[in-house]
């Protein structure tokens, strides 16, 4: 349902040319979980293609699954990769994704669809998903230690007016039993992200210069969710 990059994936899968293939990946899994299908890809590609680097092409969620997978196999893996690019990723992650969990997938976007397919308790189990949460405040940018402008809202964060990553603040109504599923979803985004900017901090400049961002892919977004 999600049309964003199907000019561009009708652009290259023509072409035979390029030695690409498209890389899929499970929105219920945790990224740490789907990193390593991407790993086990990269390996193959660079054998196969004698060790020449792979090139990364990373669309949205995608973005942060390569991410991912450098963090926990950078180590084996940079070797092998060339370039990559970033399109439309949110790398400090998508307050849509805080909306579709307080309001279970509404608006008018296609996505919208999927909220008559998936029952709410089906989609606060899509770790995947949920990975993509804003990041907490001290990780997410304005709200880091030296920031030289911090947001003064009663929770200072530039995405919510309510700390995400405390279950009781969402006010959903949850179970006992739902309450806890969902903590430990945020508890282990919330730890990813700070992982993920630990591991990024960490990068050499020669690693910062194979990188290119392209921010965004033409269409509003939601930008703050507040109650």
């Amino acid at each position: 349902v999600d049309t964003t990059y199907e000019a561009f994936l009708a652009a290259i899968l023509p072409h035979d040319d390029l030695g690409h293939e498209v890389h899929a990946y499970d929105w219920r899994k945790s990224l740490r979980l789907s990193a390593d299908g991407l790993k086990q890809r990269i390996n193959r590609l660079h054998q196969e293609n004698g060790a020449l680097p792979v090139h990364l092409v990373a669309h949205s969620m995608g973005g942060l699954l390569v991410r991912t997978a450098l963090m926990l196999h950078g180590q084996e893996l940079w070797p092998k990769i060339g370039r990559i690019v970033f399109i439309g990723t949110p790398h400090y992650g998508s307050p849509a994704i805080a909306s579709y969990l307080k309001n279970h997938l509404w608006g008018f976007e296609l996505m919208a669809l999927l909220g008559r397919y998936l029952s709410r308790d089906t989609f606060r189990s899509l770790r995947g998903a949920l990975n993509l949460l804003p990041a907490p405040r001290g990780i997410y940018p304005d709200t880091q230690s030296g920031d030289p402008q911090p947001w003064t809202a009663e929770y200072s964060h530039p995405c919510v007016n309510f700390d995400l990553y405390q279950v009781e603040n969402w006010k959903l109504d949850l179970s006992p039993t739902q309450s806890a599923y969902l903590q430990a979803a945020l508890d282990d985004t919330a730890a990813l992200h700070r992982e993920l900017y630990a591991a990024h901090q960490a990068l050499d400049q020669t690693q910062r210069d194979r990188m290119l961002v392209i921010a965004g892919v033409g269409y509003k977004t939601l930008f703050r969710l507040a109650y």
